[in-house]
């Protein structure tokens, strides 16, 4: 499912996105605050100019196959956010080889959770892209790894925004059948988790994406709407996987209304009464 070639592209243009500073306001950062002992287990906190107490957070959560990627590479997605008036928190995770499913997403959780202390009272909003976005989702839908913090889904998250996620996929190739070992399969797949109360769910694709297919965005949205769960799913033409991501940043913002249905979701759910 996951092809070498499109995500090696991803890496140059993500790469190339964190180093242009073009259409942004300087925003204040807080880099590599420590949630675990571990080197990887840091955050950035990026800000807006104004915060007040309704100013919703932003977790976002970087993509790369479970095997590459880095917080600072992502810079442009604190940046355009803390621009819009959110707060922006972007963590490192481990990677494959060092770790396994589910290593990366207990990772994450604690991450969450640090974020969380840190803005009790505040609606926070997850977000991820391709393999964030599977991350994202099992933090979102597979309630046991918020609940060894203490913390719930319905109690502590405000919505979930997935951009081109994996959330029914095949484990074919040799590599991606050592990061999901056997046994933990089923646990890997978000729609086995879309049964129940959840919080509310936009889940953004590229109809043209062949790296991971918009169905598996259909489908969990479908699955979460049958459940009675607030759930959105939206499609965009002749848009692919690097695209849906890239378009976060003022160079690319043309290549996808990714940032505005972001923007839009995180704004009106921020108005409204949390919890599922």
């Amino acid at each position: 499912m996951f092809k070498k070639f499109p995500l090696a592209i991803s890496a140059s243009l993500i790469i190339m996105l964190s180093m242009v500073n073009l259409g942004f306001a300087k925003a204040e950062v807080k880099k590599d605050i420590s949630y675990g002992k571990l080197d990887r287990q840091k955050y950035d906190i990026y800000l807006p100019k104004k915060v007040d107490a309704k100013t919703p957070v932003l977790f976002f959560i970087y993509g790369g196959g479970w095997e590459s990627g880095k917080k600072s590479a992502y810079s442009f997605v604190g940046k355009t956010f803390s621009k819009q008036g959110f707060i922006t928190a972007i963590p490192d995770y481990r990677l494959f080889p060092e770790v396994a499913f589910p290593s990366f997403v207990e990772d994450t959780a604690l991450a969450f959770a640090k974020v969380r202390k840190k803005y009790p009272n505040r609606k926070i909003f997850i977000s991820g892209h391709s393999a964030g976005a599977q991350i994202g989702a099992l933090l979102t839908l597979d309630k046991k790894y918020l609940r060894r913090h203490s913390l719930s889904p319905c109690g502590s998250i405000a919505g979930f925004i997935g951009l081109a996620g994996p959330y029914d996929f095949e484990v074919t190739k040799e590599k991606f059948k050592k990061i999901f070992p056997l046994e933990t399969r089923p646990q890997s797949q978000a729609v086995n988790f879309a049964n129940t109360n959840v919080p509310a769910t936009l889940l953004l694709h590229g109809a043209i994406d062949t790296t991971v297919h918009a169905e598996d965005s259909t489908i969990l949205a479908q699955k979460l709407k049958a459940a009675g769960n607030d759930a959105e799913v939206k499609l965009y033409p002749a848009v692919g996987h690097i695209n849906i991501v890239a378009a976060l940043s003022p160079l690319l913002g043309i290549a996808a209304p990714t940032k505005k249905d972001m923007v839009n979701f995180i704004r009106t759910k921020t108005n409204q009464d949390s919890g599922c």
